[in-house]
């Protein structure tokens, strides 16, 4: 006899007003850390606080996922504490027109991103954050050392890729 254990959960959610998302640990995304203005220099690690403005947080998914998702990019400074938050809506949809989110935690509606092509990679969609470092307290006081992101989709509990990367003086 068959298990209905699973559909009998999914009817109960559904009817108490759960909303069916993506199942997030299963998709896969890859995370890359690039420099705002970029050095030219590929692979220049660490990142000088006194040479950069800000750092790219990249998730690159699959072709696979489709419709409206967000991405929440998750800033450890050294020492493994919180440093920021950084939710990113976007649609991996082809529609262009510019539009809105609202999310939870911020007080005014973010920009939705239309996932894009990676550069070098046309079979992945790009979604980027931005993560200040120039005239922040990463520089002030003097934050240098080993950090990570970690990315999670729609809410989910792990993460579904992390990056270390370092911030120097």
């Amino acid at each position: 006899m068959r298990n209905r254990w699973p559909s009998a959960m999914l009817a109960l959610a559904l009817a108490v007003g759960a909303t069916p998302t993506l199942a997030a640990n299963a998709v896969k995304c890859k995370l890359d850390v690039a420099p705002v203005p970029d050095t030219g220099k590929p692979g220049n690690r660490p990142y000088s606080a006194t040479e950069i403005a800000d750092l790219e947080l990249q998730a690159e998914l699959g072709r696979d996922i489709a419709g409206d998702h967000q991405i929440e990019f998750k800033v450890l400074a050294p020492g493994g504490y919180l440093y920021q938050s950084i939710t990113a809506p976007f649609s991996a949809d082809d529609e262009t027109r510019p539009r809105e989110k609202k999310v939870e935690g911020y007080p005014r509606p973010l920009k939705v991103q239309h996932a894009r092509a990676a550069s070098k990679k046309p079979d992945k969609l790009l979604v980027t954050g931005v993560l200040p470092v120039g005239g922040t307290s990463i520089t002030t006081a003097s934050l240098f050392g080993d950090w990570e992101v970690e990315a999670y989709l729609d809410g989910a509990e792990r993460p579904c890729d992390s990056k270390r990367f370092e911030i120097a003086p």
